[in-house]
């Protein structure tokens, strides 16, 4: 199956031509730079894949790491870390690793490496941050998180409450997927495979996305508020109705701005591309808080989804609003009911959210939330209270 997905991928999957991809051997690890005509040697991304640990998609990977090198001017450096069944755990995160130890001393300082992952590929991430930590070795600028899997043990309950919403993950083929990566149920908790459950004490800057309706929203909820309660500087954004992975999909409206919106993540925290992270986002809220709150009273409108307007009424689920969007656990909790637009149901404890994405920022002690579509000054951005 892994070889056959490949071969679909590279079939069916177009790439740049101007995407230049030469392969090289991370001291027994096979891997290949990713470069376009914009890239500079001393801008790095350290993309780890996903796959559910068990396939492999070159061409759709290799595009979707040009698109952030042109945008940062850098280059992406991919392990082809071992997949299981074939070769479970530990073998992918000793792969990373070793790919990791070798970037520093052939490519560049760690300071110059941001670590990017989506799905599998975002645990391999935290799992390699727990790994050099322990080891002694320097961490990354910061790390981007798309649609991360960090909990081997499927115990978020949006696995549940988002069953019938998600359209690409199901219960059934996660448990598939786990018994091939991790052999013994007893290794589930352990912090190499699930890296929700290490200690966040001094990880680097972390940025997060999910879809607000997929099952694995929670796991990026529950690790940013870990990450946060551990001191660690992490921002959240959830996106409504989209699905597991979206970034990866070039054809979706989302991924472009979900783009823009990570790479003026690393701009801030790497100093590298200070033009980009000085440049606003247009969106329908409007520029500063004052319209964003005004957005409030005003909210935009969407019509509900075919599924939401056809579904059976039944038994009011606490947490559940009325619109029929599954609640938000861990750290927000679903306390608006009359928008059916899904961001509109999460609000975290003495704030208030708007606007089409809920965006959740941790920095120092406080916790503040912004929609997506209002430009975020670093220095006068504040908490919105209910």
């Amino acid at each position: 199956m892994p070889r056959y997905c490949e071969t679909l991928d590279i079939r069916y999957v177009p790439v740049d031509r101007t995407i230049v991809r030469e392969p090289v051997d991370c001291e027994g690890v096979a891997a290949q730079w990713v470069s376009v005509p914009q890239s500079r040697p001393d801008r790095i991304f350290f993309y780890l894949h996903g796959g559910s640990f068990t396939f492999r998609f070159p061409n759709a990977h290799a595009a979707f790491a040009a698109r952030l090198c042109r945008r940062l001017r850098a280059r992406a450096l991919i392990p082809d870390y071992r997949l299981a069944p074939a070769h479970p755990y530990p073998a992918a995160p000793d792969h990373c690793h070793v790919a990791y130890r070798w970037a520093p001393k052939h490519a560049g300082a760690a300071r110059d490496i941001v670590f990017l992952g989506d799905s599998a590929g975002g645990n391999l991430v935290l799992v390699t941050i727990v790994r050099a930590l322990r080891a002694g070795e320097a961490l990354p600028a910061c790390a981007v998180l798309l649609s991360p899997a960090v909990d081997v043990t499927l115990a978020s309950r949006s696995i549940v409450y988002n069953a019938s919403f998600d359209l690409l993950l199901s219960l059934h083929n996660l448990l598939v997927l786990r018994r091939g990566y991790v052999v013994s149920p007893e290794l589930y908790a352990h912090a190499d495979v699930s890296p929700l459950f290490a200690d966040f004490s001094g990880y680097s800057p972390l940025f997060l996305q999910a879809g607000s309706t997929e099952l694995l929203r929670d796991e990026a909820v529950r690790t940013a508020e870990k990450a946060h309660a551990a001191g660690v500087d992490a921002e959240l954004e959830l996106w409504p109705e989209t699905p597991h992975s979206f970034q990866m999909a070039p054809f979706l409206p989302e991924t472009m701005q979900e783009l823009d919106r990570a790479v003026r993540f690393i701009a801030a925290r790497t100093g590298c591309g200070a033009n980009i992270a000085q440049q606003e986002i247009a969106g329908p809220i409007g520029a500063g808080v004052s319209q964003a709150a005004s957005a409030l009273r005003t909210p935009l409108q969407r019509r509900p989804l075919r599924s939401q307007q056809t579904r059976r009424p039944r038994a009011r689920l606490p947490g559940r609003s009325i619109a029929g969007s599954p609640p938000l656990l861990g750290l927000a909790q679903c306390t608006t009911a009359s928008s059916p637009c899904f961001s509109r149901t999460f609000a975290m404890p003495g704030c208030v959210s708007f606007g089409t994405i809920t965006r959740i920022l941790f920095a120092g002690s406080s916790m503040k939330m912004f929609s997506a579509g209002m430009p975020l000054a670093r220095n006068s951005s504040r908490t919105l209270r209910a």
